[in-house]
């Protein structure tokens, strides 16, 4: 029975230091988990962490902002002509398939990569 009793608490105190231990290291740098894949899982900081910054990637993403700020004063810039009906219907049709291109390339991440051109 003292030999379970000395396995066991030397057991608990390894976990101890091995929790403290990859406590220090992943204080250093908060986006990445630095636990082990089984227990990766119940880090539960490291999720929190990680659920904000992609609530803030997508709250405050500045290509979109650019995007709707570029979209808004095309459309603001081309309202002038009034007189002109296939001027504003080809506008409309611009607007509409921005639109659409921009929402199909934020549902569709894959497409996103194929679409990034080449600066040779």
């Amino acid at each position: 029975i003292a030999y379970g009793v000395i396995v066991g608490a030397t057991v608990a105190v390894a976990r101890v230091g091995l929790y403290f231990a990859f406590s220090l290291v992943a204080s250093a740098d908060l986006g990445d988990c630095f636990l082990p894949e089984p227990v990766a899982n119940v880090d539960y900081a490291h999720m929190a962490y990680t659920a904000e910054v992609h609530l803030h990637n997508n709250h405050h993403n500045t290509v979109a902002h650019v995007f709707a700020d570029n979209l808004r004063d095309e459309v603001r810039g081309n309202d002038d002509d009034d007189d002109d009906e296939s001027s504003r219907r080809q506008t409309r049709s611009r607007v509409r398939n921005k639109w659409q291109l921009a929402y199909t390339l934020i549902h569709n991440p894959k497409l996103r990569i194929e679409r990034r051109r080449r600066w040779l």
